[in-house]
């Protein structure tokens, strides 16, 4: 073991959030235990805090508010500390703390009374945090747009500004920004937005997802219907090793994983809410490893001077966390010291209070893929994230759970695979909306065994299908592959080296990254920015480049839009789209855009793709999904041009602009004559007849190919790469799968074992022939020079009504054609 200090962590139980912080004034009933130092390291000093809000407009007097202190760790709504604020003459609610010197504080402001309400933002939405850092001595001081049960309906005004690092002054990516209870990420360029702030004086506070720079802090003044600008420079923080020896319980079962579950990115967290109110997800989180039956490590690097809150778990932070002997919640806190240390670590207890524990084993059927992992999700009130069990024997699953429990008469379970619950279950408890078995938990420990008789959407290995295929040449550099589907959680994203390896064995030679930022709100002003819950960090990117280097994939990189809130066609059509409106898109589109194109230069992706439905509406004559005029701008032409102007600055590669074939073709922009290359997102009509016949949608292929595409003068003289998407239901060669009311369905709707109309029939069949139809056609033709099919998921094999061909015959088609005309 190395020779480095050894200290003892800070601990906190109950419904204390801060470890050590010494919390003033202390609640009654709950332990906060001094912090101690077992190798010479003395904890950080505690200075006082002082917190002064401005409440909203219209609060009365007499109300009583409270500061709420907030364990990112266990989940916001489960672990919090209140303390009451005193309201003072100047109309102002004040109260002051203490907390460790360094710590970096998660916070909010609720009313108590009259009436319960949270507070709210200016947009209406809940205030999931605040940030404050304690450098030393400090006043905070915010102003509290509403409380949720009065929107807000005053001027706002915005921050502006750039994150740079202090030694050379380069743009700091993915940094989180955040004031009045409003968080976001730094673009690739540095620049953050802060939008629809109350007038008033914030604190705005920039801090590092990894710790890997010193948090920076400063008042920032808002004016209404005004722009404050913020260039902020951040000091990037030393590397130091930390080693976590960890003594367990008695009652810790063998071999199963401990894991850490933190608030920095490396431990778990993604700094915005997931269901049921947590912030952390397992797949992102180290596991220790044993060393024997009561003792674990981890060795692992973090940053010197970062806010480490933490916990041991057999679950995630709130499920089958570690417990005090009393049953309460535990959250350590470490300020990373500025040398190398081992920390030495005791869990007390896995056991939540006095009720018994509950042990579920899982049988599968025998046509489970023998790779796949199988979770279990749980359901209080609503679904949580999927838990990983543990495998304890050939098609035996296992999980004990030891709390909480107390989350009323009974808990609803499911079982799922890889994590994919909701769409990959136990066909007895699938879909989103299944409550799930039901368990009451009890004072004695209960043993419950479950057979899980049928996966949803998957009823073993996909059987061979027939091929219809000429002599196929090999035509040198042409691109088969895939584009993987943008649905999965960015903890779910594909670096790994067993999905690469799937698509090396298809015999594709290429596959598209789709990662990109989330639409949020739409009026007044449009907000995109990137969200952790659904994209990867710019990071795992390059490790998932990497990873499709490594098997011979050429690695290429598509900017999207994704609207997890709304229908993306609703996003747009609801939005004003006035002048203003559309400056900000343009200019948080492009800064999305040359985020990805500076990723895709350092990454080594061979290709950049921008364009696709998601921005439609923004191209030049853009239209809606009903066909009405979207209003874009009149120089839109020149915005676009001026856009790709500057992509070529930062990435040297191929860059190609992808527009969209369906029932029609869509206009070709005048701006493809500064890209390279033009995909075509296809998902055309290959027939309006039932039943339709391999050969007939081949002649309506080559019919698309011949007299749409190809002689299309805008496309002439651009490579043509095909991105085809086609369902697995009956009908989905027609191109319009349709709802129950005749509406067509986008593919979207489908993903990850959706299904938005049961009256649709599965039919894998239709899906295999409508692509052996246009990849037919397509190698035969010199202007195509490439072919991928859209949608895929490679988390989990299903044979759902997805466009996705992981576990399907359509993926044998591919198997077949994909060698041969790559000649890999």
């Amino acid at each position: 073991m190395m020779s480095l200090p050894r200290i003892a962590t800070f601990v906190v139980a109950a419904a204390v959030l801060l470890g050590g912080c010494g919390l003033l004034p202390a609640l009654p009933g709950q332990a906060t235990p001094a912090p101690t130092s077992a190798g010479g390291l003395a904890p950080p000093a505690s200075v006082p805090l002082r917190f002064s809000l401005i409440p909203p407009q219209g609060t009365l007097e007499a109300a009583q508010i409270s500061l709420v202190l907030l364990d990112e760790v266990t989940g916001l709504p489960y672990n919090p500390v209140l303390v009451p604020m005193e309201r003072l003459g100047d109309g102002r609610w004040q109260v002051q703390i203490t907390a460790p010197l360094g710590s970096l504080l998660r916070y909010r402001y609720t009313r108590i009374a009259p009436g319960a309400a949270d507070e709210s933002t200016t947009l209406g939405e809940p205030v999931l945090y605040r940030v404050a850092h304690v450098e030393g001595p400090v006043q905070i001081d915010d102003v509290a747009a509403a409380w949720a049960d009065a929107p807000y309906t005053g001027p706002t005004g915005r921050i502006l500004g750039v994150l740079a690092d202090a030694t050379d002054g380069h743009p700091l990516a993915e940094m989180l920004v955040s004031a009045a209870g409003m968080t976001t990420f730094s673009a690739g360029d540095g620049s953050f937005r802060l939008e629809g702030l109350p007038p008033g004086q914030h604190m705005l506070c920039a801090f590092s997802p990894d710790g890997s720079y010193q948090t920076v802090q400063q008042g920032a003044v808002v004016a209404a219907d005004s722009t404050t600008p913020a260039n902020l420079a951040m000091q990037p923080a030393a590397r130091v090793q930390l080693a976590f020896e960890v003594t367990l319980p008695a009652d810790t079962l063998p071999g199963a994983p401990i894991r850490v579950a933190g608030n920095l990115r490396q431990f778990g967290s993604v700094f915005a809410e997931l269901p049921g109110g947590l912030l952390t997800t397992t797949g992102s989180m180290p596991t220790l490893t044993a060393v024997d039956a009561t003792h674990a490590i981890l060795v692992t690097s973090l940053y010197a001077g970062a806010d480490l809150r933490y916990k041991y778990t057999l679950g995630d932070g709130l499920w089958n966390a570690e417990r005090t002997a009393q049953g309460l919640f535990v959250t350590r806190q470490l300020i990373v010291p500025e040398q190398d240390v081992i920390l030495q670590d005791e869990i007390v207890s896995w056991q939540a209070g006095d009720g018994g524990a509950i042990v579920f084993t899982a049988s599968v059927p025998d046509d489970t893929p023998p790779d796949d992992l199988v979770s279990i999700q749980f359901n209080p009130f609503a679904w949580f994230d999927p838990l990983p069990m543990w495998r304890v024997g050939s098609g035996e699953w296992f999980y004990r759970l030891t709390g909480p429990l107390s989350f009323g008469d009974s808990l609803g379970y499911r079982f799922c695979r890889n994590q994919a619950c909701g769409g990959a279950d136990d066909v007895e408890t699938a879909g989103p909306n299944a409550v799930g078995l039901r368990v009451t938990p009890a004072e004695v420990d209960q043993d419950l065994r479950h057979d899980v008789r049928a996966w949803q959407w998957w009823s073993g290995p996909a059987a061979e299908t027939a091929v219809a295929a000429p002599e196929i040449i090999a035509r040198p550099g042409f691109e088969a592959g895939v584009e993987l589907t943008t649905a999965f959680p960015s903890a779910m994203f594909p670096s790994s080296t067993a999905a690469m390896q799937s698509l090396a064995d298809m015999g594709a030679n290429a596959v598209t990254f789709a990662p990109g930022w989330s639409l949020r709100q739409n009026a007044p002003l449009p907000g995109l920015s990137f969200d952790a819950r659904y994209g990867p960090y710019l990071a795992d990117l390059q490790a998932a480049v990497d990873a499709a280097h490594r098997f011979g994939l050429r690695a290429n990189i598509h900017a999207v839009l994704r609207s997890p809130r709304m229908d993306l066609a609703d996003w747009w059509s609801t939005a004003p789209r006035d002048g203003d409106w559309w400056t900000v898109w343009f200019e948080s589109y492009r800064a999305m855009v040359l985020t990805y194109a500076r990723a895709a230069a350092q990454a080594g992706a061979e290709k950049l793709i921008l364009g696709g439905p998601d921005i439609r509406p923004a191209l030049p004559g853009g239209t809606l999904a009903n066909g009405a005029a979207s209003g874009a701008p009149a120089d839109a032409e020149a915005r676009w041009r001026d856009l790709l102007r500057s992509v070529r600055e930062v990435y040297p590669g191929r860059l190609a602009f992808e527009i969209e074939l369906g029932a029609d073709l869509q206009t070709p922009p005048a701006f493809l004559d500064q890209v390279d290359e033009v995909h075509v997102y296809w998902h055309a009509p290959l027939g309006s007849g039932a039943d339709l016949s391999l050969a007939e949608m081949q002649v309506q292929a080559a019919r698309l190919l011949d007299l749409s595409l190809l002689t299309s003068p805008r496309l002439a003289a651009r490579p043509i790469v095909l991105n085809v998407e086609y369902l697995s239901v009956d009908g989905g060669a027609r191109g319009c799968p349709a709802d129950p009311s005749g509406e067509c369905l986008p593919a979207a709707a489908f993903e990850l074992g959706r299904d938005p109309n049961p009256a649709l029939s599965i039919d894998l069949a239709e899906q295999a022939a409508a692509l052996n139809a246009v990849i037919a056609e397509a190698v035969s033709r010199s202007g195509v020079s490439g072919f991928y099919v859209r949608g895929y998921n490679p988390i989990v094999a299903l044979q759902d009504k997805s466009a996705s061909v992981f576990g399907k015959p359509a993926a044998g088609v591919l198997s077949y054609w994909y060698p041969r005309v790559t000649g890999r």
